[in-house]
């Protein structure tokens, strides 16, 4: 026996826009767990571009675990996940960082629902200032704007279980962090997040816009990349729990190619 609930989340700007799928909602994506096994998820914060005018689009959900992990959830199955020497295609529903030894895997769920991971993920990368580079995501500025909207689910249940479930969702949806990331004005159809990990000392932290990572796989992703292009950097940081992050934004020109993919700065090697 199953019980059916509907569940709605609205995006706090635009409450009256348009329905929102699930399958991509990065507000959503990270219930997965919760309705597929009847896992809580942890306290989330959705990341967004502020492009100005009153318009903020949502590009990942991101969270602490109690198991000292971060996991990204981005916008819709990254199509292809690289590391900044080896690309390669893998449908990303979210991104696992483990805090206690700094490596990274990938997770997507197939068709029946079972949890597919990719181990070979990549190492965080030391720079000056205690700061490590964890992650980069280009995402096109036309699937940012799907994320906003109403997200809409009928969700079948355990009868048993349903009553905690709908109290989990219910807590989830009160404890959603919405936060505005610093965006430089937009110059192309897409826009990239480098995140980086910093130390629990904020003096010893030194990274600024000279440390966005720039490596030549950006002319294999983004047509029209121009070579020795110097554009403005957006500086965040961000705190979630214990864990301070730094969100480095850029609107290069150029078109990317696919809808949105993330990338690691070093291939791991066991």
């Amino acid at each position: 026996m199953a019980d059916i609930i509907d569940c709605e989340i609205m995006h706090e700007s635009r409450p009256d826009g348009p329905v929102v799928s699930p399958e991509v909602s990065v507000i959503w994506k990270p219930l997965q767990r919760l309705f597929a096994d009847g896992s809580p998820a942890s306290s989330v914060a959705i990341l967004y571009f502020d492009v100005g005018s009153g318009r903020r689009l949502p590009f990942a959900a991101i969270t602490r675990t109690r198991r000292n992990r971060l996991v990204l959830w981005p916008p819709s199955d990254a199509r292809r996940a690289w590391r900044f020497q080896d690309g390669s295609d893998f449908h990303v529903h979210h991104v696992t960082l483990e805090l206690d030894n700094g490596t990274t895997h990938l997770t997507h769920f197939d068709a029946s629902n079972n949890r597919v991971h990719r181990a070979d993920g990549w190492r965080l990368l030391p720079s000056q200032g205690g700061s490590r580079l964890w992650l980069v995501g280009a995402f096109k500025l036309a699937v940012l704007e799907k994320q906003v909207g109403v997200v809409e689910q009928s969700v079948n249940m355990p009868v048993a279980d349903s009553a905690r479930r709908h109290r989990e969702f219910e807590r989830y949806a009160s404890q959603l962090a919405h936060i505005d990331i610093r965006t430089p004005p937009v110059r192309g159809d897409c826009l990239i997040a480098a995140i980086h990990l910093l130390s629990s000392d904020p003096q010893r932290d030194q990274l600024d816009r000279a440390h966005f990572p720039m490596a030549p796989f950006w002319n294999e992703l983004i047509d029209d990349w121009p070579d020795g292009d110097k554009f403005p950097v957006g500086v965040t940081g961000v705190q979630l729990g214990e864990q301070r992050l730094l969100v480095q934004t850029v609107s290069p020109l150029g078109r990317l190619r696919g809808a949105c993919f993330l990338a690691g700065p070093t291939r791991e090697r066991k």
